[in-house]
């Protein structure tokens, strides 16, 4: 079974909507996204899982989950789930 590997490249929140973008490389091999967390709450969980292909640079834009609240300036803790474990990254809040 080859290997999935995800990396983020970016991640933004907007305290105007509420919002976090989060931009994605996917590795040489295909790869499923299963879950994204903001300051560890689940903000989406893909049921099923969202695929992606090899190479692909991706784009994910997710609420933010309640009680979290974004202020400008701030930092957030995203964390992406996918099928080869989970990858993390700071990111800050316009």
């Amino acid at each position: 079974k080859a290997k999935e590997q995800v990396a983020i490249l970016l991640a933004v929140g907007s305290s105007k909507t509420d919002r976090v973008k989060v931009v994605l490389a996917v590795g040489p091999n295909p790869a499923r996204i299963y879950a994204v967390y903001v300051n560890n709450t689940l903000a989406v969980n893909y049921n099923p899982p969202r695929n992606c292909k090899p190479l692909e640079i991706v784009e994910l834009e997710v609420p933010v989950p309640s009680p979290i609240t974004l202020q400008p300036n701030s930092r957030i803790l995203v964390r992406v789930v996918y099928g080869g474990g989970y990858v993390e990254a700071w990111g800050e809040v316009a």
